[in-house]
């Protein structure tokens, strides 16, 4: 039903703007002097328009000191977003986990990362009745692993390409996050 309202509304605003445009070449200037007050109306939206959208991109340009970047809840890799990622995946919210913890990238333990998953009270996973070891494990590999980690759903590649790695695991300690360009 909405559509249809947009599309007739949109009708008759082009019917309105067609007309502004014949009394521009054939009216009288009484007429004329009305059609341009409804074309200047449109050109002032048209302005509107580019405005927000100029603003809107330039919102969205990725932080250049970042290999990865999160915008108004999207993630960014050089400056390409990462669209498939399911928010609701397990995956993701270890990745959102870290990314929040250091955006900037640095060094997180594990203990760390395990009591913000907590705070962020995950429903329905069974992520809550993990801890020590098996945490440690899931903490890792839905970061890094080539099978089923964030760099594959995302189809990034987990290095920077000066042969360090994006996500590092340091053994039993935490996880280095090299999310900074040098």
């Amino acid at each position: 039903m909405r559509d249809k309202e947009k599309a007739r509304s949109k009708t008759e605003k082009n019917y309105e703007y067609r007309n502004a445009l014949r009394g521009l070449i054939f009216g009288d200037p009484k007429t004329k002097a009305l059609c341009l007050s409804i074309i200047e109306g449109m050109l002032a939206q048209v302005d509107i328009h580019s405005a927000q959208i100029l603003e809107l991109q330039s919102r969205h340009e990725p932080n250049e000191a970042r290999f990865i970047d999160k915008i108004d809840g999207e993630y960014y890799c050089g400056g390409r977003p990462l669209k498939r990622l399911n928010k609701d995946t397990l995956y993701w919210v270890v990745f959102d986990t870290v990314f929040a913890l250091m955006p900037n990238g640095g060094f997180s333990k594990y203990i760390t990362i395990e009591n913000e998953l907590k705070k962020r009270r995950i429903k329905g996973r069974k992520l809550r009745s993990l801890k020590g070891e098996d945490m440690i494990k899931r903490i890792r590999q839905n970061l890094t692993s080539e099978k089923n980690g964030f760099f594959r759903y995302a189809k990034i590649d987990n290095g920077t390409g000066d042969g360090r790695a994006i996500m590092e695991t340091e053994r039993g300690e935490g996880i280095k996050f090299n999310n900074a360009r040098e």
